[in-house]
């Protein structure tokens, strides 16, 4: 099951829009195990935006494996205007100690270039 978190309304005059993220397709390949996350991201990019992903693994309600890591900056050097892209994709292979069975899922949040974060969005898959 995808679940998508996407937030609307406009700012205050002079200020920057707040950034949004929504999953758009999540999936998980258990055999080949890798993970493909297709998102609409609207932010703000420059040197401080990031995106921070979170994952786990549980059996029956115990977690087995967690990890965290966050991808290299999306620019580097200057700020760039508020804008939004659908086409948004990440892919990674699974460490080994979150293949296997049970229920694998991630939380994915974004920092825009002025440091403020999105809501986490979250999608999980199970089995056997």
């Amino acid at each position: 099951m995808v679940v998508g978190l996407f937030l609307t309304g406009r700012p205050a005059a002079g200020t920057p829009q707040p950034p949004s993220i929504r999953i758009l397709k999540a999936t998980v390949d258990r055999a080949a195990n890798t993970v493909d996350v297709r998102l609409r991201i609207c932010f703000s990019s420059g040197p401080r935006a990031l995106i921070e992903v979170s994952e786990r693994r549980t059996v029956r309600g115990v977690e087995k494996a967690s990890n965290h890591w966050i991808p290299r900056a999306v620019e580097p050097t200057r700020i760039y205007p508020f804008s939004c892209h659908a086409g948004w994709r990440m892919n990674w292979l699974l460490k080994p100690d979150l293949r296997g069975p049970g229920t694998y899922a991630a939380t994915i949040r974004v920092r825009d270039a002025y440091g403020r974060w999105t809501p986490r969005v979250a999608f999980s898959v199970t089995s056997p």
